[in-house]
């Protein structure tokens, strides 16, 4: 059985709520306030089935008060059904609904004359319809005169579905779950229920869930589509969980499930931004750092534009913009999204995301050309992968165009492609992009070898040059992983915070060993020496350098002395509270550390400055 979502879209009072229920014989007004205005104002949802294909349908409303309601039902569907009067024909919002379906990337239609009862002119009126649909995504869309008072016309409806769902793309299998909140209510002896359209792998009962927001998971206890229980729903059905261990009210219209991996917060939003040219060309562009509320699936919330080429967009063009949002959301990659005015009472523009964030930051040159990629190939998981090791550099193989709806072999599919093209390189839990990686050891060849011929005696280059000398910065676990491949793949090893040719003898100078074996042990106990003990010691501060050089001893400050022993094990314990507890004063790090204050402050100092801890106020947390 092949699972469809067909949703209505067309301006109020054109008959789509009686389209609905000529078909499936289901009223979709189910609010007393709908009943007694004979007006839709949210959601309605009925089903059947056609042939093969069991049908999802969603009924929007059509009124300019509730296009909200109207974006979160056709965010996730294969098919529309264009209502439009006879009698009334072409109306505002039968215009801004085939915008917003043309912005959300609905491809495939078909149109719905209604009402055809009250006029006699139906051809003069089929082919006003046709002018309208003119440069639009609808057309080549049939159009199929049709009657609710009659009958008149639902057969060659029917047929019409059935021939549109034949050639239509079949729902991709094997992506990620996700479901887009557009119900959540309770009920008694259940809890909490919340409804949507599901896409990607089932949804399985007693399986685990993340919810976003509020951001916690939970339990699948029973699932539903259309009244009827299942122990798994599959892509393309509407589905109703009860979910267990979370409160109704922390899930509203807007909330995302998914697995928890996918759920990550997003608060900006780098896009390409299509404004159609179905607008006037008097129209009011939408210009850069304009106030405006954005539509993606259920949700919506405020952000602010910025666009990155131009200072405004006019009707028919297109352009790079940065969205920065005012709260967090769950966005993925390549997902569309509509912009509207602040008001919300204006369709302004659609997107295509093409990279997501968590702050606000200034787009270079290089960066615009490799998001422009994306836009030209918004399908190809070669080209997103390839895009996202430019920009980043080096990215962990599970966080690769994640989130997104792309499949698991789609990725796997376009990591070998670019291995075997030489695109990009891989080592263990990691991809490099090629030409950074090649560069990267061709300048520390090249320092590397500096340092050793003009100073011989030298240890090599300090591995805190590396982040400076590539022009990247990595955080701990990524230099820790790119240090250890350098050294396996090529000629070099490390000691001591350096790094070296493997080949390479340094000069040293026997007369320093006794000096440097007395520091050895004034500092073995503790592991630190200060100014004042060296003075107090009578120890060599040549002595003291050199072991410095070597990688031995690190400077923590102008008074304090490490050993890197020490010193590492002081930073092991610290990543290892603030992983388990996220945050900590310094108080609770000395003890951690098992050292003084005097000391534990300059040693967090330095971790700030290495980019393994970031100070907020009274707290050090892991740097992200």
């Amino acid at each position: 059985m092949n699972n469809v979502i067909i949703a209505t879209a067309g301006h109020v009072d054109h008959g789509k709520t009686s389209l609905i229920k000529s078909l499936s014989n289901q009223d979709t007004d189910r609010l007393p306030e709908e009943k007694k205005r004979n007006l839709t104002i949210d959601l309605g949802f009925a089903e059947m089935q056609l042939g093969e294909n069991r049908i999802g349908f969603i009924d929007v409303p059509g009124h300019q008060d509730f296009i909200k309601n109207m974006v979160s039902g056709v965010c996730a569907v294969d098919l529309i059904l264009m209502v439009v009067s006879a009698e009334d024909g072409w109306m505002p919002q039968t215009e801004e609904h085939l915008q917003i379906i043309s912005y959300l990337g609905i491809k495939k239609g078909i149109v719905v004359l209604t009402k055809t009862d009250l006029v006699k002119e139906i051809n003069l009126k089929i082919n006003s319809i046709k002018k309208k649909l003119d440069d639009s995504v609808l057309a080549d869309s049939e159009i199929i005169p049709f009657s609710s008072k009659t009958g008149e016309g639902l057969t060659d409806l029917k047929n019409s579905i059935l021939s549109a769902l034949k050639i239509l793309p079949k729902r991709k299998e094997g992506g990620p779950t996700r479901l887009l909140v557009d119900r959540s209510f309770s009920l008694k002896g259940m809890g909490t229920v919340v409804t949507g359209t599901l896409t990607g792998n089932p949804l399985l009962i007693n399986e685990s869930i993340g919810v976003y927001p509020p951001g916690k998971k939970s339990r699948i206890r029973s699932l539903h589509n259309h009244n009827q229980s299942s122990d798994m729903l599959t892509t393309g059905l509407r589905a109703a969980v009860n979910l267990t261990d979370i409160a109704q009210s922390e899930i509203k219209r807007g909330s995302v499930l998914a697995s928890p991996e996918y759920l990550i917060p997003v608060l900006t939003l780098d896009i390409i931004l299509e404004c159609s040219s179905r607008f006037d060309l008097d129209s009011k562009p939408l210009k850069t750092n304009s106030i405006v509320r954005i539509h993606h699936g259920t949700a919506n919330t405020e952000a602010r534009i910025i666009l990155l080429d131009i200072k405004k967009i006019m009707p028919g063009q297109r352009a790079l913009a940065q969205l920065r949002l005012s709260k967090a959301v769950s966005i993925w990659l390549g997902d569309r999204i509509l912009i509207r005015n602040w008001q919300g009472n204006k369709t302004l523009a659609g997107g295509l995301v093409l990279n997501i964030g968590n702050e606000k930051k200034q787009i270079n040159e290089t960066t615009k050309k490799t998001l422009k990629i994306r836009t030209r190939f918004p399908d190809s998981a070669i080209i997103w992968t390839y895009a996202q090791t430019e920009l980043e550099k080096m990215v962990k193989l599970d966080q690769l165009i994640r989130p997104s709806s792309f499949t698991q072999k789609e990725r796997s599919q376009a990591i070998s492609h670019l291995v075997k093209k030489n695109k990009i390189y891989l080592f263990g839990d990691w991809v490099l992009s090629n030409k950074f990686w090649n560069a990267s050891v061709e300048k520390i060849s090249r320092s590397v070898d500096k340092i050793h011929v003009d100073n011989p005696a030298s240890s090599g280059m300090p591995e805190e040059r590396l982040t400076e000398l590539l022009n990247h910065k990595f955080d701990s676990e990524q230099l820790e992983e790119l240090l250890r491949e350098l050294c396996l793949k090529n000629n070099f090893i490390r000691h001591g915070g350096y790094i070296a040719r493997k080949t390479h003898a340094r000069d040293q100078s026997d007369n320093l060993y006794d000096e440097k074996e007395r520091i050895r042990l004034a500092m073995k106990e503790s592991g630190i020496i200060t100014q004042a003990q060296l003075t107090e010691y009578g120890l060599s501060k040549q002595a003291l350098r050199f072991l410095i050089e070597s990688g031995d001893i690190l400077s923590i400050s102008d008074e304090i002395y490490m050993s890197a022993m020490k010193y590492g094990s002081c930073k092991l314990a610290t990543k290892m509270h603030l992983r388990a507890h996220g945050k900590a004063t310094v108080s609770e790090l000395k003890k951690v550390m098992n050292t003084s204050r005097k000391i534990a402050v300059p040693v967090l100092e330095k971790m700030d400055s290495d980019g393994i801890t970031s100070r907020q106020g009274d707290y050090r947390v892991l740097f992200k």
